[in-house]
């Protein structure tokens, strides 16, 4: 049985992700980020942009699904429930990020072990960590991105039963809306 994982959507995230910013909380996992190379265009190489008639198009990937203690840095995934603040989560579907889907993981830490600090200390602790590395993965501060945030964090449930200790960091188009791209290196 999957334990589950606490999402938290962006209306509660943006006025303290936006204090964070407006105090000077920064900080960085000192790690370093891929970054993505631009594919060619298909005019710069002289072929059209458009596929022929001959051509069908790719069918569309299927979603596989993933327990959401395993999403990994640039997973792009379907919303979990859109109408609630805060939902449990134990599984989500990743789509490769060409085709249309609500969040993509841009960030990812590990809290340290040992008792669960509270919902608060966590909450405080993801939206320190993701404010800090918005700006690494989409090329624009949070403050200023017509892009939205939210985050996962571990459940007391999962935090005691699965050893679970990760926060995972998610951007998400204006109002949420689907998107049919990577937002890393969106600049917007």
């Amino acid at each position: 049985m999957n334990s589950p994982k606490t999402f938290r959507l962006r209306g509660l995230v943006l006025s303290v992700l936006l204090a964070g910013l407006l105090s000077g909380c920064t900080g960085s996992d000192g790690g370093e980020r891929e970054s993505a190379s631009p594919a060619p265009s298909a005019e710069a190489d002289g072929r059209t942009a458009s596929a022929s008639a001959s051509e069908p198009a790719a069918p569309p990937v299927p979603a596989r699904s993933v327990d959401a203690t395993e999403l990994a840095l640039g997973d792009c995934f379907s919303n979990p429930p859109a109408d609630e603040e805060q939902a449990q989560l134990t599984e989500v579907d990743v789509f490769p990020c060409d085709q249309p889907h609500e969040q993509e993981v841009y960030a990812l830490t590990t809290l340290p072990a040992g008792e669960f600090p509270g919902e608060d200390a966590v909450d405080t602790e993801a939206q320190e960590f993701c404010s800090a590395e918005f700006e690494g993965y989409v090329g624009q501060a949070f403050g200023s991105s017509e892009l939205e945030a939210a985050y996962i964090v571990p459940s007391l449930e999962s935090w005691q039963y699965a050893d679970d200790r990760e926060i995972v960091c998610t951007v998400l188009g204006p109002m949420g809306e689907p998107s049919s791209e990577s937002f890393r290196d969106a600049d917007r």
